[in-house]
C-alpha cells in the first residue's frame, strides 16, 4: 500500500523515498493492532446494537401492546361481571 504511494519530488531522491516509505510502514504495523482491536470492538457494539426504530421491532412491539391491551379490557370485563354477579347476590 505504501509503495502505491508516489511523489514525484521524493522519487527523485531513491534513499529518501526508500527511508520514508519504511517509516511509515513501521508507523502502520505499530497501530496494526491496535486497530484491529478496535475495529472489532465496534463491530461488536454494532452487533450488540438493538434497533428500535427497524420495522419489525416495532411491528412485535405493536402486537405486544395490542395483545396485553386486550389482556386488560378482558381481565376487566370478567371482574365487572363477577362483580355485578355479587352485586345480584348481595340484593
Amino acid at each position: 500500500m505504501i509503495y502505491a504511494i508516489k511523489i514525484q519530488e521524493i522519487e527523485r531522491y531513491e534513499y529518501l523515498s526508500k527511508q520514508i516509505s519504511e517509516v511509515m510502514e513501521s508507523l502502520l504495523l505499530k497501530s496494526l493492532n491496535k486497530t484491529e482491536e478496535m475495529i472489532k470492538n465496534l463491530i461488536e457494539i454494532e452487533l450488540g446494537y438493538i434497533n428500535t426504530n427497524h420495522p419489525d421491532f416495532i411491528d412485535v412491539i405493536s402486537l405486544v401492546k395490542n395483545d396485553n391491551k386486550n389482556k386488560k379490557e378482558e381481565y376487566n370485563s370478567i371482574n365487572l361481571d363477577s362483580e355485578s354477579q355479587k352485586e345480584h347476590l348481595d340484593d
